[in-house]
């Protein structure tokens, strides 16, 4: 989105950022006949990505393929990166880098859009440099902060994300998505922070379209972390419900149902229904190679 954000697309976006994008889709549909010029065209942007969020990639590539605006050409390319699975992570990597190359491209480097897709791209097939430069290029972008601070989390800054999120409520309003970015850390700095992190999520989930798979799976990591384990349990049943197949809905009920001393077979079977629909999350890579490891040692110990 723009930098100054019209009022009328401001509950869409709160929408989208709380991944209620059936109901961000339906926004962008009763405002459309009210926008016009660039925020008719910042309407379309979010109405795609929306589309996105809701793995309908061919309907976003059939309606953009032959568009030979940057903006439009960058969905498109962001649609075909999302719809690539990662086990294809070479093909993956080679649309991202294409979306990165239009990213770059003369004046679009300029363009917060085309910044914002090759960033969440990039930190998709793990290019964490370029993905970083390219939301820094907008310092004063909320969206782009709210991925800096997510790549810089994920690295382990906690310190430099909060000081992004300092100097983001110097300039900004204390809107969703700070409120947002303020639990996220939160999460990683514990302590009282997880209390106050679960307060944040409960809030901006109060009212039932915001009752979303993302914030429910939040609210359930902020809960097992306060060893409110039962509580978070039921967080992700609700959110199952919603999606049965979503990755980190089921990654966190492994973990969930660890602690909370589940039958081995229920544990299985979220593993197996992990690796169906996301074989190579970061969760079973970290699995894999420690049992690997545990593995190679017990063979040792038997050896010798």
């Amino acid at each position: 989105m723009s930098g100054e954000t019209n009022s009328l697309l401001y509950g869409a976006q709160n929408l989208f950022y709380y991944g209620s994008y059936q109901a961000a889709i339906n926004e962008c549909s009763n405002i459309q006949p009210q926008l016009k010029g660039q925020d008719l065209f910042d309407l379309k942007f979010l109405l795609y990505r929306s589309y996105i969020g809701l793995k309908k990639y061919n309907l976003v590539l059939g309606e953009t393929e032959k568009q030979d605006t940057p903006e439009l050409k960058g969905i498109y390319l962001f649609a075909k990166a999302s719809a690539t699975k990662a086990s294809d992570l070479e093909a993956k990597t080679k649309i991202v880098d294409e979306l990165f190359e239009l990213a770059k491209d003369g004046s679009n480097i300029l363009n917060v859009n085309l910044q914002i897709l090759s960033s969440i791209a990039g930190f998709s097939v793990d290019k964490l440099e370029p993905a970083l430069k390219a939301v820094s290029l907008q310092p004063k972008h909320l969206e782009c902060v709210a991925i800096k601070v997510q790549i810089l989390l994920h690295l382990d800054r906690v310190d430099l994300a909060q000081k992004e999120l300092t100097a983001a409520k110097s300039w900004a309003d204390d809107v969703p998505l700070i409120q947002l970015i303020e639990a996220w850390i939160g999460l990683r700095l514990g302590g009282q922070k997880f209390q106050e992190a679960d307060a944040i999520f409960d809030e901006l989930s109060q009212q039932s379209f915001a009752k979303t798979v993302k914030l429910l799976n939040c609210r359930a990591v902020a809960n097992m972390h306060l060893g409110q384990i039962q509580e978070a349990e039921e967080f992700l049943q609700e959110a199952l419900n919603k999606d049965g197949d979503d990755p980190e809905t089921l990654a966190n009920l492994i973990v969930c149902s660890t602690l909370n001393n589940k039958p081995s077979d229920i544990r299985e079977r979220y593993v197996s229904q992990l690796r169906e629909v996301e074989p190579h999350h970061p969760y079973l890579e970290s699995f894999d190679s420690k049992s690997l490891l545990f593995e190679e040692c017990a063979s040792k110990i038997k050896a010798n």
